[in-house]
């Protein structure tokens, strides 16, 4: 492909990627009441999102909320002046660039070249997308998460679980290796259902604060799964025995990830697509000490460091209502986050780090132990 004299539009990479649709297969998903139509020429590739998405999934809706195209196609390089987007602190390694066409985006995925044409008429992916099938999870994900930011909800980085009839929920907030997603599984070990593993959607709905999953398996590392005898069996016994001979901070280090099916991992566990805040659970222990976990309760507004834990801004997939699209890292703005969680009970955890504990204490709120 030449480099046009003129800016690409994505019309021109749409047009360029898409097939007619009388030559793809579709796939139709339903998370609740949203609706989401997949589109590929990769048939494999649409049986696979039909398995992952089979916990989170409602009845099919017959019009889609979202249309996405998943194409698969060797990887190529548009003719476009790439910027890499900047990691959150922490991270390491690059990860995405991305850069704006008239219409919307185009983010590549820089390890895999995986490429992603965004924009209020635009949700395709393209490249060897069955390699990356995780990848287009994402891309589903993030579509369903732009959707509900963009009707007033805001994203919470944290993991949820729901006492066993769903109407009642806890959400664990903290950083990254913070432990939100193990003592959420902890939760599920006891009976809880489960809402989300990483990242929430909450919003005020009169006197209640509700939240909704992203539709994302668990996906935790070797040290959760040894502690936790339900995980036990993602592992072979020789993985098992090896891990059992490091230590506790060298299991933190690891970067592996496994996900976790919910059928097989947790029988009779149910995905709650919604459901009301009982509490907002602040994970602000520390492993490296030896102390006990100490339970300090308080209220959103008068927890230092609640917005500090949950918030989290838009990525390179995100484009607002209005069609206008970050070009870095947004701070997100906390009066969203007091307007929508004002009042709602907060739980501090301090002190070191004990999962059983700390899920006892939680379970409580959720009157798991009532049969």
């Amino acid at each position: 492909m030449t480099k046009a004299k003129s800016p690409l539009r994505a019309l021109d990479i749409a047009a360029g990627i898409v097939p007619t649709e009388r030559g793809l297969h579709e796939l139709d998903l339903a998370f609740g009441e949203f609706g989401v139509r997949v589109f590929s020429n990769a048939k494999p590739l649409l049986h696979r999102l039909d398995r992952y998405y089979q916990a989170f999934l409602s009845p099919a809706r017959p019009t889609p909320d979202l249309v996405i195209h998943a194409i698969e196609r060797p990887a190529a390089r548009l003719p476009l002046a790439f910027r890499e987007w900047p990691r959150e602190p922490g991270k390491r390694g690059r990860k995405e660039e991305w850069a704006d066409v008239e219409g919307g985006r185009v983010v590549r995925k820089i390890r895999t070249g995986m490429q992603f044409l965004i924009g209020p008429e635009y949700r395709v992916a393209f490249g060897p997308c069955q390699a990356n099938d995780n990848q287009i999870v994402n891309f589903i994900n993030t579509q369903y998460i732009n959707h509900h930011v963009h009707r007033g909800w805001v994203l919470g980085h944290a993991a949820s679980a729901a006492a066993r009839d769903g109407a009642r929920s806890v959400v664990f907030a903290a950083g990254s290796g913070g432990g939100k997603s193990t003592l959420a599984l902890h939760l599920l070990s006891l009976g809880a259902g489960f809402v989300s593993n990483d990242r929430v959607l909450l919003r005020r709905h009169g006197d209640e604060v509700l939240v909704r999953g992203v539709p994302k398996l668990p996906r935790v590392n070797p040290g959760t799964i040894i502690n936790n005898p339900k995980l036990l069996s993602l592992l072979s016994q020789e993985k098992i025995d090896s891990l059992r001979t490091l230590s506790r901070e060298e299991l933190w280090q690891l970067e592996e990830k496994y996900d976790v099916d919910l059928k097989l991992t947790f029988s009779g566990t149910s995905y709650v697509a919604e459901s009301a805040v009982s509490a907002l659970v602040v994970l602000d222990w520390d492993r490296r000490v030896s102390l006990p976990t100490e339970f300090i309760e308080t209220a959103y507004e008068s927890c230092e460091g609640a917005f500090t834990a949950i918030r989290k801004g838009p990525g390179p997939f995100f484009f607002a209502a209005d069609g206008t699209m970050p070009s870095g890292p947004v701070e997100p703005d906390a009066a969203n986050y007091l307007r929508e969680l004002d009042g709602l009970s907060v739980l501090q955890l301090r002190g070191g780090v004990e999962f059983e504990k700390a899920a006892s204490r939680v379970a409580d709120l959720l009157d798991l132990g009532a049969q």
